[in-house]
Formats: C-alpha cells, sequence, structure tokens
C-alpha cells in the first residue's frame, strides 16, 4: 500500500479513543455488571489487537519512507550537480 488509511494518526488516535473507553468501562465496578458492558469487556481484546495492527502498519510504513529516502540520498553521494564523480 502507497498510503494505508488505517496507519493515519487521526485513525490510530480514534482507536485509541475506543481502547481508552472499553478499558474504563472493563475497570468501572458499578458498569461492568451489564450486559452491554460485558459486550464491551468482550472486544477489548479486538479493539487492542486493532490497535496493535494500525500501530505496525505506520511503523511499516515510515519504514519505507525512510528506506526510499536513504536509497535516493546514497544515489547522490560522490556525485556533482552533472552527475560526474566528485573523487568520494
Amino acid at each position: 500500500m502507497i498510503k494505508p488509511w488505517t496507519s493515519r494518526p487521526v485513525i490510530i488516535d480514534a482507536i485509541l479513543k475506543l481502547v481508552d473507553s472499553a478499558s474504563k468501562v472493563a475497570t468501572d465496578n458499578g458498569s461492568s455488571s451489564s450486559a452491554s458492558a460485558k459486550d464491551v469487556i468482550d472486544l477489548l481484546p479486538e479493539f487492542a489487537t486493532l490497535l496493535f495492527a494500525c500501530v505496525q502498519e505506520r511503523l511499516d510504513w515510515l519504514g519505507r519512507l525512510v528506506v526510499g529516502y536513504h536509497s535516493r540520498y546514497m544515489e547522490g553521494v560522490g556525485t556533482n550537480s552533472e552527475g560526474q564523480s566528485n573523487g568520494c
């Protein structure tokens, strides 16, 4: 993927807020006994997995940018503006 949408910072932030909210429901003693709270608690591992997948995708995408930049930089090392060797 060139720019995967799931690795965009706004998506990662939204999923992080979802994980935080689900965690609060899971740790709140008063609401954790309701059926809807149990549903949220059951989804917490899936939310966390999604968050880690998005972060990993972001890291992979950023890594490809760094490799591309490094490759372009190394192509220019040792040449002058006409592309001739400058003795490096």
